[in-house]
């Protein structure tokens, strides 16, 4: 890994409806006329209602509920909950969600830097799991990319993570999550990622945030130790194996910094 060439650029294309036409085509995905689809959904409701909204107002719990269970939507839920208790199952229909009018260029920003960093309430869910996995797969990707979208006849927003943002939370959630031992986390699966938007996490005031040395001091003192999880312990692996190049990534956005600083 010597060199990197600059980030590519791909234009995202927003579905064009309405909020109304968005909830009427989304319908096709709650089989609500499945019996057992619709059993199923109802008692994971039961369990989320007493665990991820049990704090919630009374009519934003049915709110949500009517949307879980139904898909029908006669309120405001924020952008991570209209995603995460929609049901796609797989990478067509989690577009078909992503990019629906339920969602503006805004929140698909704030869903592509922050959604694989939470969600942890929804965890003992059987479709958590693949549902994060499509969103790593489908939406962030293994490469660093500058995703743009057309919020107008003259404007277009990047929808993207921020570079230095995202590896500043990355490096943290990893740091986390290693010295608490947890099991599977989405953004296990992300290190490629990582790898590619380094060189491009340049803004200073989240760089000097990202603490590379605390994160590899955490894995050495995690070796060795009792019940760390096998999810946990892959990642690790992963990571130590990856420790040149993420090293040789980060070194790049300093020698861009340095240069740019010349350049001022």
């Amino acid at each position: 890994m010597t060199n990197y060439p600059e980030p590519s650029t791909q234009e995202n294309e927003p579905i064009k409806e309405t909020r109304k036409e968005a909830l009427a085509r989304l319908t096709l995905l709650w089989k609500t006329e499945n019996p057992e689809w619709l059993s199923q959904r109802q008692g994971e409701w039961r369990e989320l209602s007493r665990t991820a909204f049990d704090d919630y107002p009374k009519d934003e719990k049915k709110i949500i509920e009517q949307y879980f269970v139904h898909g029908d939507l006669k309120g405001v839920v924020n952008a991570s909950t209209t995603l995460t208790l929609a049901p796609y199952i797989d990478h067509v229909s989690l577009l078909s969600v992503f990019n629906s009018a339920l969602l503006d260029a805004n929140d698909r920003r704030a869903l592509s830097t922050n959604f694989l960093f939470g969600g942890d309430k929804y965890s003992q869910l059987p479709w958590f799991q693949s549902h994060m996995n499509l969103f790593a797969e489908n939406i962030l990707g293994k490469e660093y990319r500058i995703i743009l979208e057309r919020t107008s006849v003259r404007r277009v927003k990047e929808i993207s993570p921020e570079a230095t943002y995202w590896c500043r939370y990355f490096c943290s959630s990893s740091n986390l999550a290693i010295q608490e031992k947890r099991g599977w986390q989405p953004f296990y699966q992300c290190i490629p990622y990582f790898l590619s938007s380094l060189p491009y996490a340049l803004k200073e005031s989240d760089r000097k945030r990202i603490k590379l040395e605390r994160l590899w001091n955490s894995i050495d003192e995690c070796e060795g130790k009792e019940n760390v999880p096998h999810e946990l312990n892959k990642f690790i692996v992963d990571l130590k194996a990856n420790k040149a190049d993420i090293m040789q990534a980060w070194e790049m956005g300093e020698q861009r910094l340095r240069t740019q600083a010349g350049e001022a």
